[in-house]
């Protein structure tokens, strides 16, 4: 049996080892891996300017190839429109400067990617699917750099297997998968999204999920150690992946901030003189970015409130859904709210343009983002760039690397329970004066030069430039 194994690794080996079309003979073959590159959260952001750093630099001597379950097979239609999609939503343009230097692989496996068809073991399982989605990539064409920007690193290896060690593997980290805050929250039995009450409440079963737990860690941090070129999107994500995938302390980890479109954003937003009483929220609909706390905090504001004081009050939660789950998720999220009571005050944005957004960014007084251990924040540096008083979890990127909280230099707050939300909405709504509001957004503004895409991108050129792995 032993022998058969053997001999079917090796066969799948040679059907894709360093398989390159005749189109991409020349140049330098750069393969981004981002099955959802369709989508507009922060982290298809990350990947449309990363690539669009690396164009502006060597466009002469690089092919781009997007793995990507969102193109058809030959589908110039489904190229345009995706790459005009990104024009739209992120003022990115590619399809007009760049549009030969651009090929998409078509991942007919995506599927195996979605956490419905894993109820038990999700991330293990998701990991293995991986392994499949990352050989579906390779039998089309293998890269001299292979770039992750979604954090699939049980496929790091397999890269190193199918081009013979040849091909330089890149991770662009958002999130490690596993991290020692999640061993925590087990370990104490604090329910969560990932951590449901009836696992916490239980003592047996809590220490098997632990012990599942240190066996994928111990796993994922041998894929990590395959990675040549690693990139962390903040302090938090750093501390993670460098315990996990730096036990020999010769790896070195660069904190490279995610681009955020602060320019734009402040030019059309500074000057805003009509503000509301909204509460903007900005995020796809996951269940790990927590909008039902965001219901829950919102209603316990409105609580507080007179009947008379409520008009004019709104909570708008915009963010763009995946597939059918997310939309479902926002289905529950509206009668979440109707059963709270609040729905009337409540507005859902479901996959907004750009300019919509723009829009309500001018309008709005307060930013609200609840995610725990947020890895970075891109939708709160951007409303803090459009000038809204922002309230974030009290952890991860937020806490670490983007909001200053108390004294002169304060540029938003933190919080990390539904009370402590409703609490800062009635402050800064009710208590905070205009002129003391103007001094938050002064602060907010001033502090995030640092998050602007000329920084990303050129942290980016500098690192590639020297990995050698666009020479």
């Amino acid at each position: 049996m032993q022998w058969l194994v053997v001999l079917l690794l090796v066969v799948a080996t040679f059907l894709v080892l360093r398989r390159r079309p005749k189109r991409f003979s020349r140049g330098i073959l750069l393969g981004f891996f981002h099955p959802y590159c369709d989508s507009c959260g922060g982290g298809e952001r990350v990947l449309w300017v990363m690539v669009l750093s690396l164009l502006e630099s060597w466009k002469d001597m690089l092919h781009i190839v997007i793995y990507s379950g969102d193109y058809y097979e030959n589908d110039e239609t489904t190229k345009r429109l995706i790459l005009q999609k990104v024009k739209d939503r992120f003022k990115i343009d590619i399809i007009s400067r760049f549009y030969d230097n651009i090929s998409f692989v078509r991942i007919r496996s995506r599927p195996l990617l979605e956490a419905k068809w894993y109820p038990v073991g999700t991330m293990i399982f998701q990991s293995l699917a991986s392994i499949i989605v990352g050989f579906d990539c390779f039998r089309h064409v293998t890269p001299d750099v292979y770039i992750d920007t979604t954090g699939a690193a049980f496929i790091y290896p397999l890269v190193k297997l199918l081009s013979l060690g040849t091909t330089k593997v890149c991770a662009y980290v958002h999130y490690p998968i596993i991290s020692t805050d999640m061993l925590s929250k087990v370990r104490e039995q604090r329910p969560g999204y990932n951590n449901n009450s009836r696992i916490a409440s239980s003592v047996t079963i809590s220490t098997l999920k632990l012990l599942y737990y240190k066996v994928f860690a111990s796993f994922y941090s041998i894929v990590g150690s395959y990675a040549d070129i690693v990139m962390v999107n903040s302090t938090w994500t750093y501390g993670h992946i460098d315990s996990l995938w730096n036990k020999s302390g010769k790896k070195r980890i660069h904190t490279v901030y995610p681009p955020c479109n602060t320019r734009h954003v402040m030019q059309s937003t500074t000057g805003a003189t009509s503000r509301k009483r909204v509460i903007l929220s900005i995020g796809q609909f996951r269940p790990e970015k927590d909008h039902f706390m965001q219901l829950k905090a919102f209603q316990l504001y409105l609580d507080k409130l007179p009947l008379a004081s409520r008009d004019g009050v709104e909570l708008v939660l915009l963010g763009g859904t995946r597939n059918h789950e997310d939309e479902q998720l926002v289905d529950r999220l509206r009668r979440t709210a109707e059963e709270y009571g609040i729905l009337s005050q409540v507005s859902f944005v479901v996959n907004a343009k750009y300019e919509e957004m723009l829009a309500l960014l001018e309008t709005s007084t307060v930013g609200l983002h609840t995610m725990w251990n947020e890895h970075f924040g891109i939708s709160v540096v951007e409303m803090m760039a459009a000038g809204l008083i922002v309230i974030a979890h009290k952890s991860g990127g937020p806490k670490l690397d983007i909001i200053t909280v108390g004294g002169r230099d304060t540029s938003g707050y933190l919080a990390d329970s539904p009370e402590e939300y409703a609490s800062h909405m009635n402050h800064i709504l009710h208590e905070v004066s205009s002129s003391e509001q103007e001094g938050i957004r002064r602060n907010a503004r001033a502090s995030i030069d640092r998050f602007s895409d000329e920084v990303f991108k050129e942290s980016v050129k500098k690192i590639f430039l020297d990995s050698g792995a666009v020479i």
